[in-house]
């Protein structure tokens, strides 16, 4: 007995010694069968499944890494030029976590008989012009374009300002929500 079986509990002693007793014994030539045997499947392949598993990970990875460079160059090539991704979404500034918290704007402003309505969507500028006779406005401090009555329209994507002169006042309003 071993010096770890003299540990044991009278009744697992018994039974350590059986299993010992029922060890299965191994002559040299049946051991050196057995090791070929072994040795043999475990040089074999299972499956292929690895190898195409390998092969689809890397046209996964090629196609991600060769799509975004496909986007810009298509769009470049389309007319896009150097600008293409530039701020899309009009003037907000503060990109889409301004849109995203600030959300819709909407300014809404009588001075005399003039009334503007000025609302920002992250998108675009919707204008609304109301006043009793002629009047000029323009954007980013020119007055040029006539107006009489209502004007409804949009403001262009890179404007940051709108003036309006109407009974001999010109009025300002920047763009800067």
């Amino acid at each position: 007995m071993s010096r770890f079986e003299d540990q044991l509990p009278e009744d697992v002693r018994e039974v350590a010694r059986r299993l010992t007793e029922a060890r299965a014994t191994f002559s040299p030539l049946d051991r050196d069968a057995l090791r070929t045997r072994i040795g043999r499947s475990s040089r074999r392949p299972t499956s292929t499944a690895p190898g195409r598993a390998r092969v689809a990970g890397l046209l996964t990875a090629g196609l991600m890494l060769t799509s975004g460079a496909g986007v810009v160059i298509a769009s470049s090539e389309l007319g896009g030029g150097r600008h293409t991704f530039d701020n899309t979404g009009g003037d907000n500034g503060g990109g889409a976590s301004r849109c995203q918290y600030h959300g819709r704007h909407e300014e809404d402003r009588d001075i005399g008989e003039l009334r503007v309505i000025i609302t920002f969507d992250c998108h675009r500028r919707d204008i609304h012009i109301e006043f009793p006779g002629h009047y000029h406005f323009g954007f980013d401090g020119g007055t040029n374009d006539p107006g009489n009555g209502t004007w409804n329209g949009q403001a262009p994507g890179n404007a940051s300002s709108l003036d309006i002169s109407a009974g001999g006042r010109t009025t300002h309003f920047s763009f800067n929500w």
